[in-house]
């Protein structure tokens, strides 16, 4: 399963050093009823994605990631 997820802050090096919160740093993409979207494929999430107008591209500079989860 894949999510896909904002991370708010470019650097990793300073993410480790963060106390981990549900939402913090990271912002994932939910749906109306604040359920965490998940996607069979990374091909998926992107699709989904590029269905709602997004460049990806743009969007991955900003700090979009595809993540899988278990």
């Amino acid at each position: 399963m894949y999510v896909i997820a904002h991370h708010l802050f470019k650097s990793g090096h300073w993410l480790r050093k963060c106390d981990w919160e549900e939402n913090f740093p990271i912002d994932q993409l939910v749906d109306d009823n604040n359920t965490i979207l998940k996607f069979e494929t990374k091909e998926e999430a992107i699709d989904t994605l590029q269905s709602w107008g997004v460049d990806v591209s743009i969007a991955i500079e900003q700090g979009v990631r595809i993540e899988s989860v278990n």
